[in-house]
């Protein structure tokens, strides 16, 4: 998967530092990308070490200027269970895949912080959420899942923004590994997890996780903070029963689909008020539609902070365009596009 993302990004115009453990495999994958006019630059390097991490991070500063993004792609898999892993595994385990992107994101952030930008992207797996593989390896997931909320909170009042990508099948040396059984630890846990995984296919290419992490790199995911995006095709959403259970609704008659009555169980007192259920998103221009009304009523009821809290969203009613999207969504017939109007007025007169 490493290799498809640095040629995608590189495609996409962004200067690009390689790492891995072997020079002779990283040569030819940086020589591959080369050959197709992009620029990147190989840094024989592991995650365990500090040294190697902050001599790549180096290498970005000093080759390109700057570093911008972050991808922790590194792992090790693995399917030993609970009762075959030793002490001396679990460390080899947890020194890559979590202690290596600790490393990371620390170092990184030294660059980050003082030009309050950046982007870091852990990649995790549907593992840290279903953990049908490997002890060590399942944990080690879900470890850098909290850790990726953890400093994601830190950040929450800057411009820098961290996620994670988690994949499910993806034809790689060592999903093929896993299926045949030739991973550390054999297959024998897949007998007992295999009821957990439900998977249809057809399994996902190592670009479609490339793409998930351009997105999140990308203008496009400016606002995604603190998230993982689940990129493996419904296989690992629930257990077999389950998937099944949801996909009866399609041979349903529309008779028992059509939930369209909800929308009169709205009670006739509520009708024209704003609740901030946010039905309404999303709004085309990006507006947060119920937090915006949130701090208009408070601020009628005499809540002097409101106003202060409103005037830093990055967007409020001054940049609604009445397109009427939320107005056609509102399950309460609030016709926000006037109430848009009506709270622009007050807050411009609240706030000079």
């Amino acid at each position: 998967m490493g290799f498809s993302m640095a040629e995608l990004f590189a495609k996409e115009g962004a200067k690009v530092v390689m790492t891995a453990r072997g020079k002779e495999k990283l040569d030819v994958a940086v020589q591959q990308i080369r050959d197709q006019g992009y620029d990147v630059t190989g840094v024989v390097a592991d995650n365990k070490n500090l040294d190697d991490v902050k001599r790549v991070i180096q290498t970005a500063l000093d080759v390109y200027g700057d570093l911008d993004i972050v991808i922790n792609n590194a792992a090790i898999g693995e399917q030993k269970m609970i009762d075959e892993t030793d002490d001396e595994w679990l460390e080899h385990v947890y020194q890559t895949n979590v202690f290596g992107p600790f490393r990371f994101i620390r170092e990184a952030l030294k660059i980050f912080l003082p030009k309050n930008e950046g982007c870091i992207i852990n990649i995790s797996s549907v593992n840290g959420d279903r953990p049908f593989c490997g002890a060590s390896y399942t944990s080690s997931k879900g470890a850098i899942n909290t850790l990726k909320k953890n400093v994601a909170m830190r950040l929450i009042d800057t411009n820098i923004r961290i996620n994670a990508v988690a994949p499910g099948a993806t034809v790689t040396p060592a999903h093929l590994a896993n299926k045949a059984g030739e991973q550390p630890g054999g297959a024998k846990m897949l007998e007992y997890s295999k009821h957990f995984v439900y998977f249809p296919g057809p399994e996902c290419d190592p670009m479609d996780q490339a793409n998930a992490c351009l997105f999140l790199a990308s203008d496009m995911g400016k606002h995604v903070k603190g998230q993982v995006i689940q990129v493996c095709n419904g296989a690992f959403y629930k257990s077999v029963q389950e998937v099944k259970t949801l996909l009866a609704y399609y041979d349903q008659p529309e008779e028992t689909t059509d939930y369209s009555v909800i929308c009169s169980f709205t009670p006739p007192k509520e009708l024209g008020k704003c609740v901030y259920c946010n039905h309404c998103k999303p709004c085309p221009v990006g507006i947060d539609i119920g937090l915006v009304n949130k701090y208009y009523d408070l601020a009628l009821a005499g809540d002097a902070m409101a106003v202060e809290h409103y005037r830093t969203l990055e967007k409020n009613a001054d940049d609604c365009i009445a397109c009427g999207h939320c107005d056609n969504r509102c399950p309460f017939s609030v016709k926000q596009s006037e109430r848009m109007q009506e709270i622009r007025s007050y807050m411009g007169l609240k706030t000079r």
